[in-house]
């Protein structure tokens, strides 16, 4: 209750320490080291295949159907996905979480 007594009686000094505690935490964010933060990439790859003047039937049948059973033959693998349009084929992998990506990347 007091700190809104202070705010209602002297809403200049309530402004001025909102200011201050705002460029304190500002500071103190720059100066943060980020070191203690892990870095954890997301195990997911998506293959994008550009298929121009295409029926997304012809699509899904000549690219999409093709590209999920090669994905599908890759170690680890925890949901293959495609979406075909008449100009193209996004064919998705996921894998298990703890699999290098850069490696995975490679063998795709």
């Amino acid at each position: 209750m007091w700190l809104t007594r202070l705010a209602i009686k002297r809403p200049i000094t309530a402004i001025m320490l909102l200011v201050s505690l705002l460029v304190l935490g500002a500071i103190s964010v720059q100066r943060l080291p980020l070191n203690f933060l892990p870095t954890e990439e997301f195990p997911f790859i998506g293959v994008m295949i550009p298929y121009p003047n295409g029926i997304p039937s012809q699509v899904e049948e000549e690219i999409a159907r093709p590209v999920e059973e090669i994905l599908a033959t890759l170690g680890g693998v925890k949901e293959v996905f495609s979406y075909s349009d008449p100009e193209q084929c996004f064919g998705g992998v996921e894998f298990d979480w703890g699999r290098d990506v850069n490696i995975l990347r490679l063998e795709v």
